[in-house]
């Protein structure tokens, strides 16, 4: 076995006769252990790697951070430019979206805003004529569009919409895929660590 310049060699290695081997190596000065012929591991990362592979999270995250601070700039500057508050474009997008009469506990919960917003919202649109609330069943709320809320979220939150559909277009099928995988698993990876907290 030989590592130079970052590369694993293997001289007369016959992959017929031996197992696949798997190699992780983050550099030629990583010691690695062979176990049995079947394996490269790594044995000691040594503080030289630890110091490394915290440096790379420290900014990876500083990068988050910074692109989810620049993509709620974006939304609050895009609903601004459309004549909205960020919440009135949050509202009219879950409707619009929706097609369709939503429940008041089910709007709340897919707008990710808190219940007091959310209602506070709610009313200055009613006021405006652009929704209105009533019950169902008795005691759950029910909101609904009326004829001018559904021109106004079709002018600004389906003008928004469309430019989000745009963009995911003109990307590959796969990485269209990658992105939203990525982003559901960072999300639920977030919430077990909550959860263990």
């Amino acid at each position: 076995l030989e590592i130079r310049k970052g590369f694993l060699r293997f001289p007369n290695l016959n992959l017929e006769q031996n197992p696949p081997l798997t190699a992780l190596a983050i550099s030629s000065e990583v010691p690695l252990t062979l176990y049995g012929g079947n394996a490269i591991i790594l044995s000691d990362f040594g503080q030289k790697g630890a110091e490394n592979m915290e440096k790379h999270a420290t900014q990876a995250l500083a990068r988050l951070n910074g692109l989810l601070s620049q993509t709620e700039a974006l939304y609050h500057r895009l609903a601004r430019q459309l004549g909205l508050a960020d919440s009135a474009m949050r509202v009219l997008y879950i409707l619009l979206e929706a097609d369709s009469p939503c429940a008041l506990t089910w709007l709340c919960a897919c707008s990710g805003m808190s219940r007091q917003t959310v209602h506070t919202t709610l009313h200055g649109l009613e006021r405006e004529g652009f929704l209105t609330l009533s019950l169902r069943d008795g005691k759950n709320k029910e909101v609904r569009l009326t004829q001018e809320g559904k021109a106004l979220a079709a002018r600004t939150a389906g003008r928004l919409m469309q430019m989000e559909n745009e963009v995911l277009a003109s990307w590959d099928e796969r990485e269209v895929e990658t992105y939203l995988a990525l982003t559901e698993r960072f999300l639920r990876d977030l919430q077990q660590k909550g959860q263990d907290r």
